[in-house]
């Protein structure tokens, strides 16, 4: 079996990272504005990043997005875009899962033919949705929130927002 393997991160530097990010692009609400981010932020810091809307049958099925770090782009499914921009939870993640990827693996990751569990910490999808979480949702803004609050003032799902909150609480 083959498995991705990237270098390994911490929650914390994980965390570390998005408060960073967010206290760099004067972002102190807890909504965090992913798809002006892909849009306008992110190309103004590096030049050579593309992003492109795809239709379903430019990507693999189950595919909503994906980012290439060979060619400095990400590719997102159009109705996957829409719906973020109309703020709609899961979607407004898939993005900044992918922008997980564009500044964690930017020199991509390598892969191992094993029969041994990977660590979380090394793996590049934990990294990513560790990532997205973390970026969506600032741990010091949701603190003592409920699920329901977080979910409405991060505007990300359900489920996003209760695993953010067992997470406040660890």
């Amino acid at each position: 079996m083959s498995t991705a393997i990237a270098p390994a991160l911490s929650r914390r530097k994980i965390e570390l990272l998005t408060n960073n990010i967010r206290q760099r692009f004067n972002c102190s609400d807890c909504y965090f504005d992913i798809v002006s981010f892909v849009e306008i932020v992110i190309p103004a810091i590096d030049e050579t990043f593309n992003y492109e809307y795809a239709s379903s049958n430019e990507l693999s099925p189950g595919m909503y997005a994906y980012y290439d770090p060979t060619n400095n782009t990400m590719k997102i499914l159009s109705s996957v875009y829409d719906r973020a921009c109309e703020d709609i939870g899961r979607d407004r993640f898939t993005i900044a899962h992918e922008v997980g990827h564009y500044f964690l693996h930017q020199d991509g990751y390598s892969f191992a033919r094993t029969n041994q569990l990977i660590p979380k910490y090394c793996d590049p999808e934990w990294q990513a949705n560790t990532f997205a979480s973390a970026l969506l949702i600032p741990r010091a803004q949701t603190k003592f929130m409920s699920i329901e609050e977080i979910k409405d003032k991060c505007k990300v799902s359900y489920q996003a927002a209760e695993i953010a909150y067992n997470r406040n609480w660890q």
